[in-house]
């Protein structure tokens, strides 16, 4: 026991000869430190795809844009969308035949739905505009209209019939001229 003892008291004295040290289980994580100072700007990332400038786009002879694409062109000016004449591309001029509630082209006027910002004319040359929230209700007329050029009443009274009409006091007068356009027909859908 003599010889023992002193090797296990060098032995505790001078650490043990295992090579590989005892750790012990891993202990909880600390509270966060403070946030560092804000780093320098990076470099510019690399350079976007090309985008589309504007999608399905009409087009006139020379490239030029007329429009948003869609079936029918139009020339949008002051909020109003005017059509625009494929071949020709000079503004259309739709012209509204009026509906009257009385024989001989009397009582209240009532005109065929046109959709809201786009402009038509009345048979006496005046350009409307169906107002945004003017709905288009059954209407019963008396087959009197008027319509051509010059604006005659076509009184062709004693048959009533009913129509999804919206009322002509639904409708605002477009306060401006028609536009004119220096497009060049005939006009094309281009992707752009």
């Amino acid at each position: 026991m003599r010889v023992l003892l002193p090797l296990l008291v060098t032995a505790c004295l001078t650490g043990s000869r295992d090579p590989e040290p005892w750790v012990g289980p891993q202990g909880d994580a600390g509270l966060p430190g403070p946030a560092g100072p804000e780093g320098p700007e990076g470099p510019p990332g690399p350079e976007g795809a090309p985008g589309s400038s504007g999608g399905l786009q009409w087009v006139d002879a020379a490239g030029t844009i007329v429009g948003p694409g869609g079936l029918q062109p139009m020339y949008w000016l002051h909020g109003y969308a005017y059509l625009i004449d494929p071949e020709s591309a000079d503004i259309i001029a739709p012209v509204a035949t009026v509906f009257y509630t009385g024989s001989n082209c009397t009582g209240d006027a009532w005109l065929a739905p046109n959709l809201p910002r786009r402009p038509f004319m009345l048979p006496n040359g005046q350009w409307v505009v169906r107002l945004d929230d003017a709905i288009s209700v059954p209407k019963q007329v008396v087959w009197s209209s008027l319509w051509g050029s010059p604006p005659t009443c076509h009184p062709e009274s004693g048959q009533a019939w009913f129509f999804p009409l919206v009322s002509r006091a639904d409708h605002l007068d477009v306060p401006t001229a028609p536009p004119t356009t220096s497009f060049g027909g005939p006009l094309r859908l281009e992707v752009l």
